[in-house]
Protein backbone atom coordinates (compact mmCIF):
# COMPACT_ATOMS: atom_id res chain seq x y z
CA UNK A 1 0.00 0.00 0.00
CA UNK A 2 1.31 3.63 -0.90
CA UNK A 3 2.41 5.16 2.11
CA UNK A 4 0.08 8.13 3.88
CA UNK A 5 0.20 11.41 1.52
CA UNK A 6 1.79 9.77 -0.60
CA UNK A 7 -0.93 10.91 -2.88
CA UNK A 8 -0.94 14.78 -1.87
CA UNK A 9 2.74 14.91 -2.82
CA UNK A 10 2.38 13.42 -6.58
CA UNK A 11 -0.57 16.21 -6.24
CA UNK A 12 2.07 18.59 -5.55
CA UNK A 13 4.17 18.06 -8.17
CA UNK A 14 1.55 18.38 -11.26
CA UNK A 15 3.08 20.69 -14.26
CA UNK A 16 0.41 23.15 -16.25
CA UNK A 17 1.13 20.47 -18.98
CA UNK A 18 -0.33 17.88 -17.26
CA UNK A 19 -3.32 19.98 -15.92
CA UNK A 20 -4.24 21.12 -19.54
CA UNK A 21 -4.30 17.54 -20.74
CA UNK A 22 -6.45 16.34 -18.17
CA UNK A 23 -8.91 19.13 -19.21
CA UNK A 24 -8.37 17.81 -23.05
CA UNK A 25 -8.80 13.99 -21.94
CA UNK A 26 -12.51 15.17 -19.96
CA UNK A 27 -13.80 17.26 -23.30
CA UNK A 28 -12.48 14.39 -25.31
CA UNK A 29 -14.26 11.63 -22.68
CA UNK A 30 -17.69 13.74 -23.09
CA UNK A 31 -17.38 14.38 -26.64
CA UNK A 32 -16.74 10.60 -26.81
CA UNK A 33 -20.02 9.67 -24.56
CA UNK A 34 -22.46 12.35 -26.35
CA UNK A 35 -21.48 10.98 -29.66
CA UNK A 36 -22.04 7.26 -28.86
CA UNK A 37 -25.22 8.56 -27.02
CA UNK A 38 -26.22 10.28 -30.55
CA UNK A 39 -25.35 7.29 -32.69
CA UNK A 40 -27.14 4.85 -30.52
CA UNK A 41 -30.46 6.72 -29.86
CA UNK A 42 -30.33 7.01 -33.95
CA UNK A 43 -29.53 3.21 -34.25
CA UNK A 44 -32.91 2.34 -31.49
CA UNK A 45 -35.13 4.97 -33.44
CA UNK A 46 -34.15 3.29 -37.00
CA UNK A 47 -35.18 -0.10 -35.44
CA UNK A 48 -38.26 1.22 -33.72
CA UNK A 49 -39.16 2.48 -37.53
CA UNK A 50 -38.66 -0.61 -38.85
CA UNK A 51 -40.23 -2.58 -36.44
CA UNK A 52 -43.47 -0.63 -36.90
CA UNK A 53 -43.05 -0.80 -40.76
CA UNK A 54 -43.20 -4.40 -39.74
CA UNK A 55 -45.52 -4.80 -38.35
CA UNK A 56 -47.73 -3.00 -40.81
CA UNK A 57 -46.97 -4.92 -43.52
CA UNK A 58 -47.92 -7.58 -41.82
CA UNK A 59 -51.72 -6.79 -41.53
CA UNK A 60 -51.27 -6.30 -45.37
CA UNK A 61 -53.26 -8.23 -47.19
CA UNK A 62 -50.82 -9.02 -50.12
CA UNK A 63 -48.37 -11.69 -47.93
CA UNK A 64 -45.92 -11.84 -51.13
CA UNK A 65 -45.56 -7.99 -50.98
CA UNK A 66 -45.04 -8.10 -47.18
CA UNK A 67 -42.70 -10.49 -47.10
CA UNK A 68 -40.45 -9.35 -49.63
CA UNK A 69 -40.29 -5.59 -47.77
CA UNK A 70 -39.38 -7.59 -44.43
CA UNK A 71 -36.12 -8.79 -45.96
CA UNK A 72 -35.51 -5.81 -47.72
CA UNK A 73 -36.12 -3.85 -44.47
CA UNK A 74 -34.13 -7.38 -42.57
CA UNK A 75 -30.65 -6.90 -45.06
CA UNK A 76 -30.64 -2.87 -44.48
CA UNK A 77 -31.69 -2.78 -40.98
CA UNK A 78 -28.26 -5.18 -40.56
CA UNK A 79 -25.82 -3.69 -42.82
CA UNK A 80 -26.44 0.13 -41.73
CA UNK A 81 -27.80 -0.19 -37.95
CA UNK A 82 -25.84 -2.66 -36.30
CA UNK A 83 -23.83 -0.21 -33.56
CA UNK A 84 -23.06 -1.70 -30.35
CA UNK A 85 -22.10 0.15 -26.86
CA UNK A 86 -18.15 0.65 -27.00
CA UNK A 87 -17.98 -1.76 -24.03
CA UNK A 88 -18.76 -3.98 -26.19
CA UNK A 89 -15.34 -3.82 -28.28
CA UNK A 90 -17.83 -3.52 -31.26
CA UNK A 91 -15.67 -3.68 -34.81
CA UNK A 92 -17.39 -0.11 -35.39
CA UNK A 93 -16.12 0.81 -32.09
CA UNK A 94 -12.74 -0.60 -31.60
CA UNK A 95 -12.02 -1.64 -35.06
CA UNK A 96 -12.23 -1.05 -39.23
CA UNK A 97 -15.63 -1.05 -40.60
CA UNK A 98 -18.70 2.02 -40.90
CA UNK A 99 -18.32 4.11 -37.69
CA UNK A 100 -21.41 5.82 -38.25
CA UNK A 101 -24.75 4.29 -39.35
CA UNK A 102 -26.95 5.42 -42.42
CA UNK A 103 -28.72 8.83 -42.09
CA UNK A 104 -26.99 10.15 -39.30
CA UNK A 105 -24.12 12.72 -40.37
CA UNK A 106 -20.75 12.66 -38.80
CA UNK A 107 -19.53 14.88 -36.32
CA UNK A 108 -16.41 17.13 -37.89
CA UNK A 109 -14.76 16.65 -34.66
CA UNK A 110 -14.17 12.96 -34.58
CA UNK A 111 -12.49 13.30 -37.95
CA UNK A 112 -13.68 9.99 -39.08
CA UNK A 113 -12.76 8.45 -35.89
CA UNK A 114 -15.07 6.36 -33.96
CA UNK A 115 -15.87 7.72 -30.57
CA UNK A 116 -13.78 5.42 -28.26
CA UNK A 117 -11.40 5.96 -31.14
CA UNK A 118 -11.35 9.52 -30.45
CA UNK A 119 -10.83 9.14 -26.73
CA UNK A 120 -8.26 6.82 -26.77
CA UNK A 121 -6.34 9.19 -29.12
CA UNK A 122 -6.72 11.85 -26.28
CA UNK A 123 -4.43 9.55 -24.32
CA UNK A 124 -1.95 8.74 -26.73
CA UNK A 125 -1.45 12.72 -27.69
CA UNK A 126 -0.44 13.14 -23.88
CA UNK A 127 3.46 13.27 -23.03
CA UNK A 128 4.08 10.02 -21.20
CA UNK A 129 6.23 12.13 -18.36
CA UNK A 130 2.95 13.99 -18.23
CA UNK A 131 0.47 10.71 -18.58
CA UNK A 132 0.39 9.92 -14.77
CA UNK A 133 0.07 13.50 -13.59
CA UNK A 134 -2.96 14.35 -15.80
CA UNK A 135 -4.49 10.78 -14.53
CA UNK A 136 -4.50 12.00 -11.31
CA UNK A 137 -5.85 15.39 -11.80
CA UNK A 138 -9.04 13.80 -13.40
CA UNK A 139 -12.14 14.20 -11.72
CA UNK A 140 -13.30 11.34 -10.55
CA UNK A 141 -16.20 11.06 -13.14
CA UNK A 142 -14.18 11.19 -15.73
CA UNK A 143 -11.30 8.67 -13.50
CA UNK A 144 -14.35 5.92 -13.74
CA UNK A 145 -15.48 6.72 -17.27
CA UNK A 146 -11.82 6.39 -18.71
CA UNK A 147 -11.85 3.16 -16.62
CA UNK A 148 -14.97 1.94 -18.87
CA UNK A 149 -13.25 3.15 -22.16
CA UNK A 150 -9.91 0.96 -20.79
CA UNK A 151 -12.17 -2.19 -20.39
CA UNK A 152 -13.06 -1.86 -24.12
CA UNK A 153 -10.13 -0.88 -25.52
CA UNK A 154 -8.07 -4.12 -23.74
CA UNK A 155 -11.33 -6.31 -25.01
CA UNK A 156 -10.09 -5.17 -28.45
CA UNK A 157 -6.31 -5.63 -27.85
CA UNK A 158 -5.76 -1.64 -28.12
CA UNK A 159 -2.98 -0.36 -27.11
CA UNK A 160 -2.55 -2.99 -24.17
CA UNK A 161 0.77 -2.26 -22.23
CA UNK A 162 -0.89 1.68 -22.55
CA UNK A 163 -4.44 0.63 -21.60
CA UNK A 164 -2.85 -2.12 -18.45
CA UNK A 165 -0.98 0.58 -16.96
CA UNK A 166 -3.91 3.21 -16.62
CA UNK A 167 -6.14 0.36 -15.69
CA UNK A 168 -3.67 -0.31 -12.37
CA UNK A 169 -3.33 3.70 -11.95
CA UNK A 170 -6.71 4.45 -11.09
CA UNK A 171 -7.75 1.05 -9.73
CA UNK A 172 -4.82 2.40 -7.51
CA UNK A 173 -5.48 5.84 -7.10
CA UNK A 174 -8.90 5.98 -6.49
CA UNK A 175 -9.10 2.08 -5.35
CA UNK A 176 -11.62 3.44 -1.83
CA UNK A 177 -14.06 5.27 -3.82
CA UNK A 178 -14.39 2.82 -6.96
CA UNK A 179 -15.21 0.24 -3.96
CA UNK A 180 -17.68 2.40 -2.55
CA UNK A 181 -19.17 3.62 -5.72
CA UNK A 182 -22.12 1.20 -6.92
CA UNK A 183 -21.49 2.42 -10.76
CA UNK A 184 -18.04 1.16 -10.83
CA UNK A 185 -18.19 -2.28 -9.48
CA UNK A 186 -19.70 -3.47 -13.10
CA UNK A 187 -16.71 -1.39 -14.53
CA UNK A 188 -14.23 -3.24 -11.86
CA UNK A 189 -15.53 -6.41 -12.34
CA UNK A 190 -15.47 -6.23 -16.25
CA UNK A 191 -12.05 -4.38 -16.20
CA UNK A 192 -10.16 -7.09 -13.54
CA UNK A 193 -10.19 -10.05 -16.39
CA UNK A 194 -9.25 -8.38 -18.89
CA UNK A 195 -6.33 -7.14 -16.78
CA UNK A 196 -5.05 -10.20 -16.23
CA UNK A 197 -5.54 -11.83 -19.56
CA UNK A 198 -3.70 -9.62 -21.23
CA UNK A 199 -0.83 -8.82 -18.80
CA UNK A 200 -0.44 -12.68 -18.65
CA UNK A 201 -0.49 -12.10 -22.77
CA UNK A 202 2.28 -9.72 -22.99
CA UNK A 203 4.61 -11.62 -20.03
CA UNK A 204 4.37 -14.73 -22.40
CA UNK A 205 5.64 -12.65 -25.59
CA UNK A 206 8.31 -10.59 -23.53
CA UNK A 207 9.49 -14.21 -22.32
CA UNK A 208 9.79 -15.26 -26.15
CA UNK A 209 11.08 -12.83 -27.29
CA UNK A 210 14.09 -12.98 -24.63
CA UNK A 211 14.43 -16.86 -25.27
CA UNK A 212 14.73 -15.98 -28.68
CA UNK A 213 17.45 -13.15 -28.19
CA UNK A 214 19.06 -15.59 -25.83
CA UNK A 215 19.55 -17.99 -28.91
CA UNK A 216 20.45 -15.26 -31.29
CA UNK A 217 23.15 -14.39 -28.57
CA UNK A 218 24.04 -17.33 -27.73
Amino acid sequence: AAPAGAEAGMAGRKTLEALSAADAIVDALDVARHERERIDEHVRSRAARLSGAEDKDDDDDDEAAADFDDEDDDDDDAADAVVVRGGGGALSSYGGGKVYPQGLQPNPLLMGLSPERYALRSIETVKAADLEQSVLALPFSSALSLLDYLGGWLAAGERVELTCRLAALIVRLHYTQLGATAAARGVLLRVRPLLRRRAAEMRDMMGFNLAGLGMLEG
